[in-house]
């Protein structure tokens, strides 16, 4: 039996995270639906990347390192624009608001972590047998 990838899990995690962080923002009036499939909001990332950070994580489930590579770049773009584009904190939303966004953000470094470990990682080759 095959064990998941933790780089797979993370994702999928971070995927859902980001849907949970949609739908808060409805319900909290912090965006609209529109605004959650076009651009995402202070609580979530936009559509594009629900869609392709999943197949990215299968792909690397499947033995395509690629995956990991398009998982370390968006997750790491994440990373920086959480740190960055003024949306984490911002006065407009509340201690619950901020709390989910400290999950995405760590989900999303924790992505991140794990796809570069994977990039850089080598594959031990058995030793040749001896007196061969």
């Amino acid at each position: 039996m095959n064990r998941i990838p933790p780089l797979v899990l993370a994702t999928f995690a971070l995927v859902i995270a980001y849907a949970i962080g949609g739908v808060i923002a409805v319900a909290t009036d912090i965006a609209t639906v529109g605004e959650v499939f076009a651009n995402g909001t202070k609580t979530s990332a936009p559509i594009f990347m629900l869609v392709i950070e999943p197949l990215a994580a299968l792909a690397y489930w499947r033995g395509y390192k690629a995956g990991a590579v398009v998982l370390a770049v968006l997750t790491g773009l994440a990373t920086v624009a959480f740190a960055f584009d003024g949306d984490f904190n911002n006065p407009a939303l509340g201690p619950g608001h901020v709390a989910w966004q400290l999950l995405e953000g760590g989900l999303a470094l924790a992505v991140f972590s794990l796809a570069v470990t994977a990039l850089i990682r080598t594959r031990r080759r058995p030793a040749a047998a001896a007196g061969a």
